[in-house]
């Protein structure tokens, strides 16, 4: 018997994005071949109640997902009928083997053609899967506990979601050239696991792909990778080195608790993907990495998000590169050992608490920041060792901001610091800004400051002289205020 089921699909891009991400190939069964005919393509013959097209579920995924080759995204092409031919599953006792071709507007010869190899033996050790097939399916090898190696054919393009999940024993993987996409969760607890280079042509790595694969040391992403998404490389504690394209964005969580990661390192070369406009390191993507000692940006970098280096107790210098335009809470919150930091001018608000550090054995010297940039509130609380803040003009220039300012507790505990040059354009000091700042004595306020908060340099040497000069100032018609707390 054979299965049909019509739908429609999203114009000709449509097919041929399908087509590029599941690969028109011969068909190969490692059974026999069914013997009943193929039906005549534009055929309408009735759905079966209850069935469901693992082709057009992949379409529908690549829609989503794919621009067509013109640029053109799908979600944007008008529609079309297109006509799925599925036979029955193919076994010949050891594997199983699922075959679908997709007809479009009547055409004689499919437009995709997808070979799923889509089911495995619980007991499974080791597994040669057949030439010809295209796709490994979802969850098919998940939980084969005994499985220990895998052979993969050159003419895989797909491994889906949760395919070799919780795979313990799983030691010898070798993954070929033709593999574009690996999904969601495709070897998440896979603990056997020792060393793992990514082929060149690899497009899409899935959320969780690596997760909790503990014995995994080294990783090597290759340069067709634009994004790697989040939670992919989380919790490896044995993971020591990592190497990333040029031009990636990585996700959120993306290797966060990996303890002996020591240095991130950036590779050209290849077959690369195109840099990403909205590039960006995820929310925590590296936090708790706690050996992490050496770290440079990837090229594009547009934002830095919260908590993304949070401690990194090893990270010593940190230079932020130029286009950066925006950095998140707590990025640096709690790194120990960082000695000298330097922020872009394409930076108008360093935010709060981005190295707020509540240990007494802070490290932190000196700060570069932008001319322009407004300070958040606690950024810098209990950087006992600050000594000064630098500004610098230059590079890609971020607009100033019209509320310019320095956040509440943005020093406070600051003991070490003798100067500030404060920010051009800043309007006001927010309540307890320079808070026990022990050794600030001197300091200047710009003319643009209109707002000081009466406690803003409480059990700070210079408290004194900074409420005699906006008094002064108010005196002689200027248009400020003190505030009270």
């Amino acid at each position: 018997m054979h299965k049909y089921s019509i739908f429609k699909c999203l114009s000709k891009a449509a097919c041929l994005v399908a087509a590029s991400a599941v690969l028109t190939v011969l068909l190969v069964s490692c059974g026999e071949e069914p013997t009943e005919p193929e039906p005549e393509p534009g055929s309408s013959a009735p759905v079966e109640k209850d069935a469901v097209s693992a082709a057009e579920t992949a379409l529908s995924e690549a829609a989503d997902t794919l621009p067509s080759a013109n640029g053109e995204t799908v979600a944007d092409a008008g529609t079309r009928e297109c006509i799925v031919y599925s036979p029955e599953d193919r076994s010949d006792g050891i594997c199983y083997v699922y075959t679908e071709r997709v007809y479009c507007d009547g055409n004689s010869e499919p437009e995709t053609e997808r070979v799923v190899f889509f089911r495995a033996p619980a007991n499974a050790v080791n597994v040669v899967i057949p030439d010809g097939v295209t796709e490994i399916g979802s969850s098919v090898f998940k939980d084969c506990a005994e499985l220990e190696s895998v052979v993969i054919p050159d003419s895989v393009r797909i491994i889906g979601g949760s395919a070799f999940q919780n795979c313990a024993n799983l030691k010898s993987l070798m993954l070929p050239d033709s593999v574009r996409v690996i999904g969601s969760n495709a070897f998440q607890y896979c603990a056997g696991l020792k060393s793992l280079t990514l082929p060149d042509g690899v497009t899409i790595i899935g959320e969780s792909a690596f997760q909790n694969c503990t014995g995994l040391e080294s990783v090597a992403i290759p340069n067709s990778v634009s994004l790697i998404s989040g939670l992919a490389f989380l919790h490896l504690p044995n993971l020591k080195t990592v190497t990333i394209p040029v031009h990636a964005s990585i996700g959120g969580r993306a290797f966060e608790g990996c303890p002996k990661l020591e240095s991130v390192t950036l590779t050209e070369g290849g077959t690369v993907a195109p840099p990403r406009e909205d590039a960006y390191i995820g929310s925590n993507a590296f936090a708790n990495c706690t050996g992490l000692s050496q770290f440079e940006f990837p090229k594009g970098i547009r934002k830095i998000s919260s908590s993304a280096f949070s401690r990194c107790d090893e990270l010593i210098c940190i230079e932020i590169p130029d286009g950066v335009t925006e950095i998140g809470k707590n990025v640096f919150w709690g790194c120990r050992c960082l000695e000298s930091v330097v922020i872009p001018n394409s930076v108008d608000l360093i935010p709060e608490q981005a190295f707020q550090n509540l240990s007494s054995y802070s490290n932190l010297r000196s700060v570069t920041i932008p001319v322009h940039a407004s300070i958040g509130a606690r950024a810098f609380e209990g950087c006992t060792r600050l000594e000064s803040v630098t500004l610098t003009e230059g590079g890609t220039i971020a607009p100033t901001r019209e509320d310019a300012f320095i956040g509440e507790g943005a020093f406070v505990f600051c003991r070490s610091l003798k100067r500030i040059e404060f920010p051009e354009g800043i309007r006001s000091i927010k309540a307890g800004a320079f808070s026990g700042c022990a050794a600030l004595k001197e300091i200047e306020i710009p003319e643009s400051v209109t707002e000081i908060a009466a406690d803003a340099f409480q059990d700070s040497p210079c408290a004194e002289s900074v409420r005699r000069l906006m008094e002064s100032r108010r005196a002689h018609g200027a248009d400020t205020v003190w505030m009270e707390p």
